[in-house]
């Protein structure tokens, strides 16, 4: 399946990122709040079980903080793949640094190892599918990997609301290799790939950031798009600190960052 990204743009992309910090849920600032939304999402996943019986797959997995918290946090047995040769090296230096223990496979999600399949108790992707026009593809592909009762966790951004209309204007060609999908479209996927049960949350709301990969303008329009992405951090964060301080979130399809489904095979 052709992915509108492609291994090149996400090798040349990890290539320009410093190893990222570690996910810390006992962390309460205000910087944190995005990995405070997706740990109390994963909270309510793994509630009830016992979790160092059971196995966790990250398909795309290069760059990721998420692997190191699952086996921190929770116990879970630990895998990554990712079809970047580079973004594999890359996640295998990240468990090193937290000296966490996991298995990082090279491999396509389309035509994964044979010995993958049907083995993992949960499977979590966090931006991976909106890059494959075929969203239900992308979700029968993932499904595979699944036992009998596995469950599926697929982050997206949210590129049909504000976020996702800034980038279309500021930055389209990164616009571009994203297939818009709403909370609806990705439940809908989710049950015409064969899932029994399929729910959305809403998470980090709001989270104005606009990537300045792939802007070939002249350096002026690289400096002006830095002020601006300065100014949407502290009006976001402003935000995450009223979320906090006084314990309430904002859910909003229109002003949210990213959108998680949860699918029940």
């Amino acid at each position: 399946m052709e992915d509108k990204a492609s291994e090149d743009f996400w090798t040349n992309h990890w290539k320009e990122l410093p190893v990222p910090k570690e996910f810390s849920p006992s962390d309460q600032r205000v910087s944190n709040f995005p990995n405070l939304e997706y740990h109390n999402v994963f909270k309510q996943i793994f509630a009830g079980r016992n979790l160092s019986q059971l196995s966790i797959l990250e398909v795309g997995c290069a760059n990721s903080v998420f692997l190191p918290y699952f086996k921190k946090e929770f116990g879970l047995t630990i895998y990554g793949l990712d079809y970047s040769e580079y973004g594999c090296s890359r996640e295998e230096t990240i468990l090193n640094e937290f000296n966490v223990e996991g298995a990082i496979i090279h491999g396509d999600m389309f035509d994964p190892p044979k010995d993958l399949m049907g083995k993992f108790d949960f499977v979590f992707s966090n931006g991976v599918i909106e890059h494959f026009e075929n969203t239900v593809g992308a979700f029968n592909a993932l499904k595979l990997f699944l036992n009998d009762t596995g469950i599926l966790i697929t982050a997206i951004p949210s590129m049909k609301g504000i976020n996702g209309q800034l980038l279309k204007l500021l930055n389209k060609p990164v616009y571009d290799i994203h297939v818009p999908l709403t909370a609806k479209d990705l439940a809908t996927a989710a049950l015409v790939s064969g899932f029994k049960k399929a729910e959305n949350q809403l998470v980090i709301t709001p989270s104005l950031y606009i990537p300045l990969n792939e802007v070939e303008e002249v350096v002026r329009m690289r400096f002006l798009l830095n002020i601006l992405n300065k100014f949407f951090i502290v009006t976001s964060r402003f935000f995450w600190w009223l979320q906090l301080k006084f314990n309430f979130r904002i859910r909003s399809h229109f002003f949210t960052n990213m959108i998680i489904n949860i699918a029940h095979k």
